[in-house]
């Protein structure tokens, strides 16, 4: 059962959640002496703090009573009482405390971009006025910010900044939040390894139950993205029982949500049910819509699927890594529904979502490799749309584009140099395009006089499994020709074994098999 929290905010998470940040004001602020207004922000009696505050700062025009009174404020999820007294603070000697208000108050209205500026102009006044307990808290509302716009690499970088503050000042809690951050962006790069890293730490790390289910739901999260299932669902369960002490209404629905992933193809009734309760929850978005496409397209009733992905592409995502997949899901699903134009409709839904993926490439820099590794879908189904369609010059062109030179760079030097952006606070960071990818033409003349076998498997679709198939591109003397070759365990077979070759011609220069 989603079990509801009177704290928890709105609105459904991805199984990719960013970190809850409610508590970071409250870490962050200046150390006591406690005043009466602070003490009671701090236990938790959010509406008699806001009476004694305001009464406090009356009395004594004190802002820091102010800035206690919008973070009571923020705790209720009184968005607007909050935004209006942090306001008040900003020109004063508080200024940082209001714009670290405000961006929190941006980012829960989806913001991510007042977010970022308001962060920025946190981090920068509580550094000028030499304020380090604060430093730590700014820097993971700039990871948050950067993160949800797609900006990774910068994402990383607040992050890592968050982390050295926190170590710094030797809080526990706030380095649990910086690994959590870290986490976030790695992921989104594709990079599961750094992100199950930085979750170990977190989880070694977290004493308060809230730290210890975020943890371990993202740790689980990492789990499924590497394809195991058993292991992600015990963490999904131990977030779940920490969850009972902390009462998030977020971790219970993100929880829920990746249950559904996992029971889709075991328990689809239960993970039906599941959604049911995540919208009784209040978490009706964009998520909910998705998984609910999926599972009616698993049903046949393609119609239904049809009419959420529809709703899903005209809700407000919650962050820049969305869109692609929306765009994707319909491309499959035109290809399902068939009929006229339905294949030409498709390509431009697989073409939309890769002209997405690419501008997320470019945020992950040196990750570029590992975010489209897993971001390949819409680039492979585009290549088996236009396989089938014998258009094998168009599908060579895919895989140019899907490569870009990424996979070359992703070695193990690149590793140990791997960028970490200086933190510019109030700059987004630049955003240098991926590799361009060679012409065909410049490819064809190079292999003019040899052969190239390219053998693609394309990875799991989300509708229509059943067209997984392998394709093997030839180009001869500058002639681009193709197969299927039966199904994509083929070629992922031609993968694990070096010694195998799917073509018996002594002319193959390369063979490469994804």
């Amino acid at each position: 059962m989603v079990r509801l929290s009177a704290r928890g905010a709105r609105g459904a998470p991805r199984w990719s959640q960013t970190v809850v940040l409610g508590w970071l004001a409250m870490v962050a602020v200046r150390p006591p002496p406690m005043t009466s207004c602070e003490w009671q922000v701090r236990n938790g009696n959010y509406r008699c703090a806001v009476a004694v505050c305001l009464a406090s700062f009356a009395r004594s025009d004190d802002e820091h009573d102010l800035s206690w009174a919008a973070q009571a404020h923020m705790y209720l999820g009184e968005l607007a009482q909050a935004e209006s007294l942090a306001r008040r603070l900003l020109g004063d000697r508080l200024d940082g405390d209001g714009n670290r208000i405000l961006s929190y108050v941006m980012l829960q209205r989806r913001f991510a971009d007042k977010a970022r500026i308001h962060a920025a102009a946190a981090f920068a006044a509580h550094r000028r006025t030499g304020d380090e307990r604060s430093l730590a808290g700014d820097a993971v509302l700039l990871a948050q910010a950067a993160w949800k716009l797609g900006d990774y690499t910068a994402s990383l970088a607040a992050a890592d900044e968050a982390l050295t503050w926190a170590q710094r000042r030797n809080s526990p809690r706030q380095e649990v939040v910086a690994q959590l951050a870290r986490a976030d962006a790695l992921r989104r790069m594709g990079d599961l390894r750094g992100a199950a890293d930085a979750l170990r730490g977190a989880t070694d790390r977290a004493v308060h139950p809230c730290d210890q289910a975020w943890a371990r739901l993202k740790y689980g999260m990492c789990l499924m993205e590497d394809g195991q299932d058993s292991l992600a669902s015990d963490e999904l369960a131990h977030a779940d029982d920490a969850n009972r002490q902390c009462g998030s209404r977020d971790i219970s629905i993100s929880v829920a949500l990746n249950q559904v992933a996992l029971l889709r193809w075991k328990d689809p009734a239960r993970a039906s049910a599941l959604l049911d309760e995540v919208e009784e929850a209040g978490g009706a978005g964009l998520e909910l819509l998705l998984w609910r496409a999926y599972l009616a397209a698993d049903r046949g009733t393609l119609a239904e699927a049809d009419g959420y992905l529809a709703r899903a592409a005209g809700a407000s995502p919650p962050d820049a890594d969305w869109p692609w997949e929306i765009a994707r899901a319909r491309a499959e699903l035109l290809e399902q529904i068939g009929g006229p134009f339905s294949d030409l409709r498709a390509e431009l839904r697989y073409r939309q979502a890769i002209a997405m993926v690419a501008s997320l490439r470019a945020s992950a820099r040196a990750r570029s490799a590992y975010l489209v590794a897993s971001h390949r879908g819409p680039y492979e189904g585009l290549i088996a749309l236009l396989a089938r369609r014998g258009r094998w010059r168009d599908a060579l062109a895919v895989v140019l584009e899907l490569d870009a030179s990424d996979m070359l760079r992703a070695t193990a030097a690149e590793l140990v140099t791997r960028d970490r952006a200086q933190l510019q606070p109030g700059a987004a960071a630049a955003q240098p395009g991926a590799a361009a990818p060679p012409r065909i033409d410049d490819v064809l003349a190079a292999w003019r006089s040899r052969e190239l076998v390219i053998a693609i498997a394309p990875s799991r679709r989300q509708i229509g499994p059943g067209r997984e198939r392998a394709y093997r591109l030839r180009i001869d003397r500058g002639e681009v020709t193709g197969e299927a070759v039966g199904d994509a365990a083929q070629a992922r077979a031609w993968a694990a074994s070096p010694t195998a070759s799917p073509v018996t011609s002594p002319r193959c220069a390369r063979t490469t098999a994804r």
